[in-house]
């Protein structure tokens, strides 16, 4: 599977493994800039992970950040889902891989 090129370079999959399931979503990436959204995306940063974070100039900042996601500040990118897959990654449920279509 090839991701299409979307403005800015972004790579229009979101991947998260969840208890033996990996889903994958395929859709369109949309940077996200709305100041109003980044308060409530950093807000929920800070409730979840409890990692303080500022919207700043269309992106959040930071004062720290995982070795592996590069130095704040992080541009922010809402999927709207096209494709969804979930696919099991154990006996047990690789049966029961599906997709979902939108």
């Amino acid at each position: 599977m090839v991701p299409a090129e979307t403005p800015g370079g972004a790579d229009p999959f979101h991947r998260r493994s969840v208890d033996h399931v990996d889903v994958i979503l395929e859709g369109t990436a949309e940077h996200v800039t709305d100041m109003m959204q980044l308060h409530r995306i950093s807000d929920a940063y800070a409730a979840k992970y409890g990692w303080p974070t500022t919207p700043v100039d269309g992106a959040l900042d930071a004062p720290y950040g995982a070795p592996t996601g590069g130095s704040p500040p992080y541009d922010l990118y809402r999927i709207e889902p096209i494709t969804v897959f979930a696919l099991g990654t154990n006996e047990e449920l690789a049966p029961l891989s599906t997709r979902f279509r939108f």
